[in-house]
């Protein structure tokens, strides 16, 4: 029995330190592609910092960052969890097909209320200068693949929300569910990411051009153009699993000539697609480069209209389809816009708003009361 005690000690012993060998020797990541996000680094020790516990906090963030084949033991981890009948990691649901799905069971009906307020102040300006608005919700996944979700799992009817949106907006509310749900055999979601894909953006699309009283260009007109590497995304990060095949990546292009110019960078581009990201695990920011303040589309349709879209990150992949029907598209993403709206409207002098937004993300946002301004 001691022998066999002493020999459980030394393999417990050579076991804690091989892996604070492998952490010594190891060089420390600064960004994890699984999880697309960065990692904590060293922290630089102070006293202060060690009697404040920021120190200790900070370190033992490193240790977990840092720790050796971080990204193995993760999916290592939800494997067997899966296996054991576990359905959901991180708030993310595991569904038949490859699928993923971030649900909720429920929203914030106060903090929707108050948007709808922060918009309908806004638009009553607009309207006086003879602006045309309009809300576009968009929809989870879920809403049109709920049949992969596994059993029970809890979901908020997100056509609830949209009906107070109808009853309580002062504008018109533009309803993309039905030309999408009538779809939905084309896959129109990516599978590992909560992002519709563009061919989702594209049947919503066409579901605004008669609102804005314009033609919707035909599938087969615009050139489809896939990524060679498959596109790995946040829901999959949030809960990676072995031997996951990913979904295809693929964007629409026309033969239009563009103008980008990313407000927050100053930087002006000549194309809508950010093609250097096909290569990238992130592949969403091939969408007109990402999430920035404002970014405005300028081009050679010659429509006599400019158009103003708040929005959130879906608006990537709609906006492109957008851009040939307007000479100027300008993106406002209210998280990073720091400018005065009221301001920014009068300077642009747009003859259509769009509101396009995820209709969760909508109920939940805390940042559109910069819309009184």
């Amino acid at each position: 029995m001691k022998k066999y005690n002493l020999i459980t000690v030394a393999v417990f012993l050579i076991f804690i330190f091989s892996f604070l060998f492998l952490q010594i020797i190891t060089p420390s990541k600064s960004f994890s592609d699984l999880e697309n996000r960065y990692l904590q680094q060293l922290p630089e020790f102070s006293f202060k910092e060690l009697f404040d516990g920021d120190y200790t906090a900070d370190f033992e963030s490193y240790i977990e960052d840092q720790f050796p084949y971080r990204d193995t033991w993760i999916t290592f981890k939800n494997e067997l969890e899966r296996l054991i009948g576990k359905q959901e990691v991180n708030g993310v649901y595991f569904g038949e097909d490859d699928y993923y799905f971030e649900v909720k069971d429920t929203y914030d009906a106060e903090q929707l209320l108050r948007n709808i307020t922060y918009i309908n102040l806004l638009n009553s300006k607009l309207e006086e200068q003879g602006i045309h608005t309009t809300f576009f919700p968009i929809y989870s996944s879920y809403m049109y693949y709920g049949d992969k979700l596994p059993t029970n799992a809890p979901v908020v009817n997100e056509l609830e929300i949209t009906e107070a949106l109808k009853q309580y907006l002062e504008m018109d509310v533009v309803d993309s569910y039905e030309i999408l749900q009538q779809h939905k055999d084309e896959n129109l979601y990516f599978k590992s990411d909560h992002h519709w894909n563009q061919l989702g953006a594209y049947y919503a699309y066409t579901a605004l051009a008669d609102i804005y009283g314009f033609e919707a260009n035909s599938l087969e007109s615009y050139t489809k153009k896939c990524s060679d590497t498959p596109f790995i995304g946040t829901l999959y990060s949030k809960a990676p699993i072995f031997s996951y095949p990913g979904d295809e990546f693929c964007y629409y292009d026309d033969e239009l000539e563009y103008s980008v110019y990313i407000h927050d960078t100053q930087e002006t581009f000549d194309s809508l697609y950010f093609t250097e990201n096909l290569s990238n695990k992130d592949k969403y920011v091939t969408f007109l480069g990402g999430n920035n303040g404002a970014v405005q589309i300028s081009s050679n349709a010659n429509t006599g209209r400019k158009l103003v879209m708040l929005k959130d990150s879906y608006s990537h992949a709609l906006a492109p389809l957008l851009a040939a029907h307007f000479d100027e598209i300008v993106l406002i993403d209210m998280r990073y816009f720091k400018m005065p709206i009221s301001q920014f409207m009068q300077e642009f002098q747009p003859t259509d708003v769009l509101y396009s937004y995820h209709v969760m993300w909508f109920s939940e946002d805390k940042n559109l009361f910069m819309l009184r301004n």
